[in-house]
């Protein structure tokens, strides 16, 4: 995945001696320079190691591919409220994919803080509680559902969950354990802080309901022999569809929602 024009995050195995790819179930996320072609930085989690990791963005597009309304000039991209999302499987014993959202911009402004340290070895190790909380949020298993590979573009992410998920703001009890083939919502979360820092509030739309979460959120998640404790404050508006949704293959890109419009019998 694409962080910049000269950096790449990648997954690859936690074992030194090992090949890319050996173990899927003992993974580590680094970033790659292309230009020094060679492994920079070892991104720290709070997790000791994560299976069978996707990461979720959109890619960098060409001429060709400028979306109408940003050609007509009624929307600008601000790369620096780039998101991207991490979807893997913790080993907590609970069998169900875990969704990370992160800020693109945190991760990178936390590998240039490693680089200015002066360390000398690579890769350099970028801690996870010097940038992690504040530039991601966690979501826990069987709570939401990536409907394709392109669900992210820009600051936003669409994803399927449950109709009520985000009925009370920032309630971090409300998700309970469901099963994630009954999700069949679809929300769009928006990881643009700036309506939030001008005072953005909940609010019952016609077509959709929106919710504003800007209090940090604490999950316990079994790491192996360990239970440990991630806290994540990303702040993000979701926006939740109000009507009965028969679509698949739902894609986010720019403005616009593009999907198959399912017969209903």
């Amino acid at each position: 995945m694409c962080l910049s024009e000269n950096q790449l995050l990648l997954a690859v195995d936690n074992k030194e001696d090992s090949s890319l790819w050996n173990d899927p179930t003992n993974l580590k996320l680094v970033v790659y320079s292309i230009t020094e072609r060679s492994i920079t930085h070892r991104i720290n989690l709070p997790l000791s190691t994560i299976s069978s990791p996707i990461l979720y963005t959109y890619p960098r597009q060409s001429i060709s591919q400028i979306p109408l309304a940003q050609t007509a000039g009624t929307f600008a991209p601000d790369p620096s409220l780039d998101i991207f999302t991490l979807e893997f499987w913790p080993n907590d014993g609970l069998n169900a994919p875990c969704i990370v959202v992160f800020s693109t911009l945190g991760l990178l402004k936390a590998c240039d803080a490693a680089t200015l340290q002066g360390e000398d070895n690579y890769p350099m190790v970028v801690d996870w509680d010097t940038w992690g909380p504040r530039a991601s949020r966690w979501f826990p298993p069987h709570t939401l559902r990536p409907p394709s590979e392109r669900a992210v573009h820009g600051a936003r992410m669409v994803i399927y969950t449950r109709s009520d998920a985000f009925d009370v703001s920032d309630d971090t009890t409300n998700w309970g354990v469901h099963d994630p083939a009954t999700y069949n919502t679809p929300v769009i979360l928006d990881f643009n802080p700036r309506p939030i820092l001008r005072g953005a509030t909940d609010c019952d739309h016609r077509w959709c309901r929106n919710t504003v979460v800007r209090d940090p959120w604490a999950w316990k998640i079994k790491d192996g022999d360990h239970e440990v404790t991630i806290s994540s404050a990303l702040p993000f508006r979701a926006f939740v569809n109000k009507e009965e949704w028969h679509h698949s293959d739902l894609q986010l890109h720019s403005t616009a929602l593009i999907s198959f419009k399912l017969k209903v019998v």
